[in-house]
């Protein structure tokens, strides 16, 4: 089955399961396999047949990228789900010179670059949970530091 052939793939935590797609006869007939194999839903299984292929693209780079007023710049793998405030605390969290309402996310969508503006005291001092954004594979998490 599918959900055999993808727990024996060794290097499938670099794969972008939810543009993964089987062809049989050139034809699609399963796409997305996210919820198949992180959710553990088996009703997305289906069984493999001789001259079917299987298409699971690499993660261009799953890397996010958190800069500026941060005690430890870094590179942090991606994982599903992840949200600006995760990948700030793992980069150590905010120095004392950071400024919290000046946050942006630089990401690359369709070949153009678009810059997110987070302001991170909204969610920490009034449980604004719209500013703490998911991010994708390939961000940069900028926090820009501030004397005033």
């Amino acid at each position: 089955t599918l959900l055999q052939i993808l727990c024996s793939l060794s290097d499938i935590k670099n794969s972008d399961l939810k543009k993964a797609y089987l062809l049989r006869n050139n034809v699609k007939i399963k796409e997305n396999f996210h919820s198949l194999f992180i959710n553990g839903d088996i009703s997305e299984d289906v069984p493999i047949e001789s001259n079917d292929a299987l298409f699971i693209p690499a993660y261009p780079d799953k890397s996010i990228y958190v800069m500026g007023g941060v005690s430890s710049p870094k590179a942090i793998e991606y994982r599903d789900g992840m949200s600006v405030i995760e990948a700030i605390l793992e980069a150590g969290g905010f120095t004392k010179f950071a400024n919290q309402d000046d946050i942006t996310i630089i990401r690359k969508e369709n070949g153009k670059e678009i810059s997110i503006p987070i302001k991170a005291k909204k969610l920490i001092d009034k449980a604004d949970l719209s500013q703490n954004v998911k991010l994708k594979p390939g961000d940069f998490v900028v926090v820009i530091e501030s004397i005033f």
